[in-house]
């Protein structure tokens, strides 16, 4: 099944956006920052939906399993910007940044297969996986905000080739019980 992205958006079409920038070490060294950043855009984002504590809850944990990944694959001496929009049909969240050589060939196949969707067999074959993959990055985290909440996430061209633009979209649907 090959899901169909919006179309990307620019500022003016944004009901709000917010852009942040980040030295990636700083999260290398302390993991909990990945979650505490999470934190903070789901509740500058949730206030906005009717389902307020819902929509906190679930832009966290796309937030966080996203920045997860993304600190895993970066480079030590890098950085991270963080772009978030609310559009009139969903949540976009748009990441900036490098990886680390041995792994980029590794997360292009793996958002390429994501694109395709995330059907049950091989969700729970890398949940019941005893040994990580040779090639970690979170796999498991982007699998899951894919499978159980409807995330699409993509690789987006950049105008810096060693850069990457990730791209995860969240319709509105998801954010109503």
């Amino acid at each position: 099944m090959q899901r169909v992205l919006p179309p990307q958006s620019d500022s003016s079409t944004a009901l709000f956006a917010i852009e942040l920038t980040f030295p990636i070490d700083e999260f290398q060294q302390d993991w909990k920052q990945c979650s505490l950043l999470a934190n903070y855009i789901a509740e500058y984002t949730a206030y906005q939906f009717d389902q307020q504590e819902r929509a906190e809850n679930i832009v966290s944990t796309i937030t966080n399993e996203l920045l997860e990944a993304i600190v895993y694959l970066a480079p030590t001496q890098s950085d991270l910007i963080i772009h978030l929009e609310q559009l009139e049909d969903g949540l976009q969240l748009k990441t900036s940044h490098l990886v680390r050589e041995n792994l980029i060939a590794p997360y292009i196949k793996f958002l390429e297969e994501l694109k395709l969707g995330v059907a049950d067999e091989p969700y729970l074959n890398l949940l019941t996986s005893p040994e990580p993959s040779d090639h970690y990055f979170n796999q498991l985290g982007l699998m899951m905000i894919s499978h159980d909440f409807g995330a699409q996430i993509v690789r987006l061209p950049t105008m810096q080739p060693d850069r990457f633009c990730t791209q995860l979209f969240i319709a509105n649907e998801e954010f109503q019980a």
